[in-house]
């Protein structure tokens, strides 16, 4: 029934993804006690930096998938320079909203990316495993947005800013409807894990500690604080650290098949 299967190895999994979060909530909570806002962006910035070096080193530096997205490599960074150039022109707000929203679907792919790969080295789940993984990071990451104190302000003061009638009824009716299909879902996700076994698949339980714990940083910053910018931190220190970490593994592996 249960199959265990690691990314790196036990101990490395041990720091880099199941205490890497709890570890990343303390420290962010320590930053709102102890540290001015400046300190907790420079931070931010020296977690979000190396990140995004880490994923053009990846892409550009290695000639295996240099070779394999080399249009993409070239034209996305014209498109993506063009197309921000005209949105801080025209249109600020809705630029701030696509890149936001961008942001969110990346954190929740980066997540899904993570958990399949338990699955795939511990031969766990089913062919349509990976679907039904995704909708619950979609589900759980949805009802976090919508319902969080710090997220559920923002959003309806945007909607409110885009004159976008609201009501009280509405957004609680909405919230309820968010419950209902968290609910639902997670009713279905246990029933996929029973067919899983029935039909003589495994389960990593290494997986959905490693769910659980970046659901826990998520869940406990966004209903503990209403500072955007410690959210960031916390999840930045996750986020960011997790696909450093997956990349310079990347790059080792890559190195020796040279």
């Amino acid at each position: 029934m249960f199959k265990t299967g690691y990314i790196l190895n036990p101990r490395q999994d041990l720091v880099w993804f199941l205490l890497l979060p709890f570890f990343a909530v303390a420290l962010a909570l320590g930053f709102q006690e102890w540290l001015p806002y400046v300190a907790v962006a420079s931070i931010n910035l020296w977690i979000t930096i190396p990140h995004h070096y880490a994923g053009w080193v990846r892409s550009y530096g290695m000639p295996d998938v240099w070779e394999r997205f080399k249009d993409r490599l070239i034209v996305g960074p014209i498109a993506i320079v063009a197309f921000t150039i005209l949105g801080l022109q025209y249109a600020p707000i809705t630029l701030l909203l696509l890149v936001t929203a961008w942001d969110h679907q990346h954190s929740i792919m980066q997540q899904h990316g993570l958990a399949r790969i338990y699955d795939h080295k511990a031969g766990a789940g089913l062919s349509y495993t990976r679907r039904v993984d995704l909708g619950l990071h979609c589900v759980l990451y949805a009802y976090m947005f919508l319902n969080a104190p710090m997220f559920r302000f923002l959003w309806i003061r945007e909607l409110h800013r885009m004159h976008v009638p609201l009501s009280a009824d509405f957004i609680n009716g909405l919230l309820v409807a968010s419950q209902v299909v968290l609910v639902g879902y997670l009713i279905f996700y246990g029933y996929h894990l029973w067919r899983t076994v029935q039909e003589g698949g495994t389960i990593n339980p290494i997986k959905y500690a490693f769910i659980g714990a970046s659901y826990f940083l998520w869940y406990f910053v966004s209903w503990h604080t209403n500072s955007i910018l410690l959210y960031a931190v916390a999840h930045r220190l996750m986020h960011g650290v997790q696909y450093i970490v997956m990349v310079y593994a990347f790059m080792s592996k890559s190195k020796k098949r040279g």
